[in-house]
């Protein structure tokens, strides 16, 4: 008998559209989709952010929201009238599903309702919502309840699907919820899309410039101004390195001032955001990929950063930060390189080896390439994670003793 799932999403700038600019979370959201259906599941999905106007998906919505605490609660109360709205239509639309998996969204509990008909919940976090939103994204202003409600979430649900481990310690120590009822899933890769043998590189400086290029958002803990300090200390070093930057975020003004300031913005470019389909062609046009979080005491330690699956599956070598993913899934030398977090002189030093070996960068790529396709695809992971899930919902009458609120 086929197993039918149900994927939920209330986020309304979470979306499985082209035109959404939030790509990592488009990306997990269909990777999930896909992992569970090659593992043979039907998965019907309501996602609030298919349903939306286009308008709402893209544009400089977060810097927006960041600059005007007015706007941040006609945010929230839009985003809590649209949880009330669709929770409802959701069970009403969805057939009978054996589970219902949720990607957590801020005021969201969509999850909840279908748990309260007897049908397990399970719910997958990518980040302390009451942190990141109220601190690098400032992008709620209703902190307190966005508080609340996650921990609510993460109480009730059957089992909480976080990214890493070190995620899991931050849910285990800052809310009350039980270690044995957080499964960690790390990122993966969807193979087909990220497969450097379907695009043609779309390379934005000549073949004689060895190019370090970035994807994803622009926040703090990117770490995106020491890779422009790195390559001004290259350039001085009369090293021929130029930097691609793309994607968009609340750090894009300063670091396009920043690289001006430092005398490198012709070697510097902002293609800005670019629809997801694109972006293996301009992966695929960078020599090094850059992952370079910075541990700002609050949340880059736990992330697990979707960009470095991304780069190795298009077969490029990073260069990325020693944090548990970049070391879990890159061996220096072999896949990539790996330098001290928020270390320039590190940085520096490691970008100017890989310099020195750039001829040899297309067989460490190929590497990379090799080991997402044989442990880090979707399909592997929801795979892994079927028969824990189901150990765990078995267990569960004896493992939710967490107090009611």
């Amino acid at each position: 008998m086929t197993r039918r799932l149900a994927l939920l999403s209330g986020a309304p700038r979470v979306s499985t559209k082209e035109s959404a600019e939030a790509g990592g979370a488009r990306q997990h959201l269909l990777g999930t989709i896909s992992g569970f259906r090659a593992n043979g599941w039907e998965v019907s999905t309501y996602i609030v952010g298919d349903k939306v106007p286009e308008q709402w998906l893209k544009g400089n919505f977060e810097r927006n929201l960041a600059a005007s605490g007015s706007r941040r609660l006609a945010a929230d109360i839009i985003r809590m009238c649209l949880a009330a709205i669709h929770s409802g239509l959701a069970v009403g639309q969805m057939r009978s599903p054996e589970w219902v998996y949720e990607r957590c969204g801020a005021f969201q509990l969509m999850g909840y309702l279908f748990q309260r008909r007897g049908i397990p919940w399970i719910l997958e976090t990518n980040y302390l919502m009451f942190e990141e939103l109220t601190t690098d994204r400032k992008s709620v202003a209703l902190a307190f309840l966005v508080r609340r409600i996650e921990e609510f979430a993460y109480r009730k649900c059957d089992i909480l699907v976080a990214v890493s481990d070190e995620l899991k310690r931050a849910i285990v120590q800052k809310l009350p919820i039980p270690p044995e009822k957080i499964v960690v899933v790390p990122n993966a890769a969807d193979t087909e899309v990220f497969n450097p043998d379907t695009v043609t590189p779309r390379r934005l400086f000549g073949a004689d410039v060895f190019v370090i290029g970035f994807q994803g958002s622009m926040y703090e803990w990117a770490g995106l101004e020491n890779l422009l300090r790195a390559v001004a200390a290259l350039r001085r070093n009369h090293l021929g390195v130029a930097a691609v930057l793309l994607g968009d975020g609340h750090e894009r003004t300063r670091l396009e001032s920043l690289a001006a300031d430092l005398g490198i913005a012709e070697y510097v470019v902002f293609p800005g955001f670019v629809p997801r389909h694109c972006v293996p062609e301009y992966i695929a046009g960078f020599d090094l990929c850059y992952s370079g979080q910075l541990d700002l005491k609050r949340n880059a330690m736990y992330l697990s950063p979707l960009k470095l699956y991304d780069y190795m599956a298009m077969g490029k070598p990073v260069i990325a930060a020693r944090f548990v993913d970049a070391i879990t899934l890159t061996k220096d030398g072999e896949t990539g390189y790996l330098f001290t977090p928020d270390n320039l002189g590190d940085l520096i030093e490691t970008a100017t080896r890989a310099y020195a070996e750039r001829h040899n960068l297309s067989q460490l790529g190929a590497a990379a390439r090799a080991a997402i396709l044989a442990h880090h695809s979707w399909a592997s992971r929801i795979r892994d994670f079927i028969p824990v899930a189901e150990q765990m919902l078995a267990e569960r009458p004896a493992r939710n003793s967490v107090p009611s609120e």
